[in-house]
């Protein structure tokens, strides 16, 4: 049986996403006011490949995982796109960041650009990537051919 785990139309929402990093820079202004002073902060979100030094969102070190990130000075606003979940992150923890174009893939579900709301993408689910499989013809001739020569 094959079941395929779809992501949530909100977390692939830019709109939303940006909002929720908005609400996490405030947070962080309220808990240390001097920690983003004089600091630049982006107007939008941007959906990028992440790669973090540390485990975060469920994910292990150095394993790469999509999410919406929004800069504000030497810290990164990052809106996970699997669980909707933010984090504030200083940028010497970020390994890497590679921006997606229109179509990337999360769990053998291939996600593309669905339109532009206000100049922020909304993405949605395009098609499925289908795993090669064997016929029974070809596992019952390896079967055969195993079995001749006593493997």
């Amino acid at each position: 049986m094959n079941r395929t785990k779809f992501i949530r139309p909100e977390n692939l929402n830019a709109v939303i996403a940006n909002n929720k990093a908005n609400v996490g820079i405030e947070v962080a202004k309220q808990k240390d006011p001097t920690c983003l002073a004089g600091a630049t902060i982006e107007e939008n979100v941007q959906l990028n490949k992440v790669v973090l030094r540390e485990k975060a969102f469920g994910t292990k070190a150095n394993r790469p995982f999509y999410a919406f990130a929004k800069r504000a000075g030497s810290l990164t606003v990052l809106v996970d796109v699997s669980s909707g979940k933010t984090g504030l992150f200083n940028d010497s923890v970020i390994a890497s960041a590679t921006q997606v174009g229109e179509q990337f893939e999360i769990g053998g579900v291939i996600y593309g650009l669905k339109d532009t709301l206000n100049g922020q993408p909304r993405y949605r689910a395009v098609g499925r990537v289908e795993k090669p499989r064997a016929k029974g013809w070809l596992k019952r001739t390896l079967r055969r051919i195993a079995d001749e020569i006593d493997f």
